[in-house]
């Protein structure tokens, strides 16, 4: 029996109680009203007891959003009004990831252009989800998600130590991508940063499922990778030149964080005081 906590802005609407009666085919539904602070310490709590199997939660606008103040007011630019008015949530729910690895899934009224894919990507939550004016058929959709993401979590491989090959030309080593939600424009991010004076010689190839390189669909450029699907699970193979020992460790820090579950895990010197 799966334990879901399930989290809104007012759990007495019809379209709510009729959304998680349908999710309760899952298994035992715990409900809080509003994500606050206290989310991340109930999940973290029930750890010690018995664990959240996951989280659905909305997504609520930054309190003074919420209040009524207006994005034209604050002079903010479209993608800086949407970091701003959906940022704190996000960050609140990467604070649910860190307690437990255990799928995320925000269920929201807003619509997918108003959400900010770099802190969506940030947070590590698994999935979105629209709300229509069908709650069990949503319910559905967030089961299916759901089903999906304990399947993958269950099937990834432990993380790999770090072996590379080294030629007169270059570094090479394969990885299986085993970040959260895959490599998304965030830590893709990260990742082309770890590069540094090492980015022109740098190529990374896919491998098909009979184990051989797709040399056709090699990324040489962020833009090139941000193109590539870049799924949880699928193994590449990272290539740097020259093969000096920087390369050895930039080689060994972007394995590092393909390899993590999440990309705090990968570089935790780099998080900030608060936790994030």
């Amino acid at each position: 029996m799966k334990r879901i906590l399930y989290v809104d802005r007012d759990l007495t609407d019809r379209f709510s109680r009729q959304f998680v009666a349908a999710l309760a085919k899952l298994g035992e539904i715990s409900t809080v009203e509003w994500l606050t602070s206290e989310v991340p310490e109930m999940v973290k709590r029930a750890r010690a007891q018995v664990p959240f199997d996951a989280v659905v939660s909305h997504l609520p606008p930054a309190r003074r959003f919420a209040d009524g103040e207006s994005v034209a007011a604050g002079g903010l630019s479209f993608i800086g009004a949407k970091i701003a008015i959906y940022g704190p949530a996000f960050d609140l729910l990467q604070k649910v990831k860190r307690a437990a690895d255990i799928p995320v899934v925000v269920y929201t009224g807003a619509c997918r252009e108003h959400i900010p894919p770099a802190k969506w990507d940030e947070s590590g939550v698994d999935e979105i989800v629209e709300k229509t004016r069908d709650p069990e058929e949503d319910a559905r959709r967030v089961a299916t998600i759901l089903r999906d993401a304990w399947a993958l979590y269950a099937s990834l491989p432990p993380r790999a130590d770090f072996e590379f090959e080294r030629s007169d030309e270059a570094l090479t080593c394969d990885v299986v991508v085993r970040i959260n939600g895959g490599v998304g424009l965030y830590v893709l991010g990260r990742f082309w940063r770890l590069l540094g004076p090492y980015e022109e010689g740098f190529v990374l190839t896919p491998i098909g499922a009979g184990g051989k390189p797709d040399v056709a669909r090699e990324c040489r450029s962020f833009l090139d990778c941000l193109g590539l699907p870049l799924d949880c699970g699928r193994k590449v193979r990272l290539r740097i030149a020259p093969p000096d020992e920087g390369a050895v460790e930039t080689l060994r820090r972007l394995h590092r964080l393909l390899n993590s579950r999440y990309w705090w895990e990968a570089e935790p010197a780099e998080t900030d005081p608060a936790g994030r």
